[in-house]
């Protein structure tokens, strides 16, 4: 694996995504900034084939938007949709990014989750 690859799964690098674009409107410091928008464009392309995949499958399936959520024809329906996605988000795959260094005196906002989810995307210090 070359230096600037990262393995991780498709559910992982989606979470991370959400994550640094949350810390992306942050003021920050330069160089973290920089590394944080790197990322970001890294990531992006996968959160972008997750939301690709979905809409294949709810064209294909055709369900009912109702109350903030989606309403299958069928359980079957429902089922495959589930099955679907989760198939997506447990696919292995690379990110051509390099794991960003950032001090823990750094004024950043994050959970413990948030910290757990961006373990093996960023090294804290």
């Amino acid at each position: 694996l070359e230096e600037n690859m990262i393995q991780t799964t498709q559910n992982n690098a989606i979470k991370a995504y959400k994550i640094v674009n949350k810390l992306t409107s942050q003021e920050l410091p330069l160089q973290i900034a920089y590394s944080l928008f790197k990322l970001k464009k890294a990531l992006k392309q996968h959160y972008e084939f997750q939301l690709d995949q979905e809409k294949v499958l709810l064209d294909k399936l055709s369900p009912e938007y109702k109350d903030d959520s989606f309403v299958f024809k069928s359980t079957e329906d429902r089922n495959e949709f589930v099955e679907k996605m989760s198939e997506v988000a447990k696919m292995e795959i690379t990110v051509d990014a390099d794991v960003i260094t950032i001090n823990t005196n750094c004024s950043l906002n994050l959970s413990v989750e948030d910290i757990e989810t961006l373990d093996g995307f960023v090294a804290f210090e």
